[in-house]
Formats: C-alpha cells, structure tokens, sequence
C-alpha cells in the first residue's frame, strides 16, 4: 500500500525532489507505518518461534497482542481512513479484546516486571 501511495506521488511530480517537498508529511507517515508494521511482523514471527516453549510462548503472545492493539489504537485514524478497519472493530479491540487479554496476562504481571527490571509502580 505503501508502495503504491508512493508511486502516485511520485508521478503526480515532476522530480523526487518536489516529490518529498509536496509530500513530506504524507512520507513521514508512510514510513512511520512501514516501521511499525515490520516492527509487529518481526514480534510475531519472533513469538511463533518460542512456541517449543508452552508457558513463554502463551505469555509472549498476550503481550503481542496488548502490543498490536496499542498500536492499531494509537494509529486508528490511519486504520480507518485506508479502510483496513471500521471503527466499530476499533472500539471492539478496545472494550472487549484488550480487557480480556489484560485478565490473562494479570497472574504473570510480577514476573514481567522483574524480568524487564521494572519497579512495581510502574505497571
């Protein structure tokens, strides 16, 4: 998608130059978008390979999934105004999904925190 919201720019100019001038929010953005979702491919694909462990990998994929969703909800505007998701979805992740992660992610929160040298107020 990326690739071919660039690609429009590009033609739509007539250098790269005036290219990025005329777009620099938009690339800024598109960049951003393609960080954050090589960032929740590379977790995932990370998370999937802990599976020869039962306990880690359960824990690991409750915290994918509070990371995904962060995300989706900190970027959901872009979400919706591309039409990957609806609001209603949105608001679904938020009300439902999230709470119920956080219920099973709960018993193992110490852990977590110590494991990542995090002091308890924090969480």
């Amino acid at each position: 998608l990326a690739k071919e919201n660039f690609a429009r720019m590009l033609e739509s100019s007539s250098s790269p130059y005036d290219t990025f001038l005329n777009n620099s929010i938009q690339l800024v953005q598109m960049a951003k978008a393609h960080m954050e979702s090589f960032l929740i491919r590379s977790f995932y694909e990370q998370v999937n390979k802990a599976d020869q462990h039962p306990s880690i990998s359960f824990v690991l994929q409750q915290i994918f999934y509070v990371f995904a969703i962060h995300t989706l909800r900190n970027e959901s505007i872009d979400f919706i105004r591309l039409k990957l998701l609806s609001p209603d979805q949105i608001y679904d992740l938020e009300t439902h999904v999230l709470p119920d992660i956080y219920t099973r992610l709960r018993p193992n929160l110490v852990a977590l925190v110590d494991a990542f040298d995090f002091h308890d107020n924090e969480i």
